[in-house]
């Protein structure tokens, strides 16, 4: 995949598509989160926020479930999907583990350390490209 030529041609294509466009207001609004690296870091910081708050409201619904509390299932549905990526996310990890022929708590500590390397280097980084790794 060439992400170098989709970044750079997300301006442009932004001021292109007519507003009435579907997702012109998705490729404007990627455009303008990755304008600049102050821009990424603060749409970094937003999604990583997100994150918790999901990670919280999944475990309110695990702990209420497990415990036999009250579980209002249109609060579950809001992290249905949530749940199942990070599933997805472990099992996956796991099995990459598995097939590696190491551990898959390493595997899971080895992926955890990668990610906050790199959140971590992106106050560093020059430009958008640096950050997310691009040529």
């Amino acid at each position: 995949m060439h992400y170098d030529v989709a970044l750079a041609a997300l301006p442009v294509l932004a001021r292109e598509l007519p507003d009435h466009y579907e997702g012109a207001r998705r490729i404007r609004t990627t455009a303008r989160r990755t304008r600049n690296i102050h821009n990424l870091n603060h749409w970094i910081t937003e999604l990583v926020q997100d994150y918790g708050q999901r990670v919280e409201r999944l475990s309110r619904c695990r702990n209420s479930f497990t415990h036999g509390g009250p579980i209002n299932l249109k609060v579950a549905a809001t992290v249905h999907l949530f749940a199942k990526a990070q599933a997805t996310h472990t099992t996956s990890t796991g099995l990459w583990a598995v097939i590696s022929g190491c551990e898959v708590k390493e595997a899971h500590d080895k992926r955890r350390a990668d990610d906050d390397t790199w959140r971590n280097g992106i106050s560093t980084a020059h430009s958008v490209y640096d950050a997310l790794g691009l040529p």
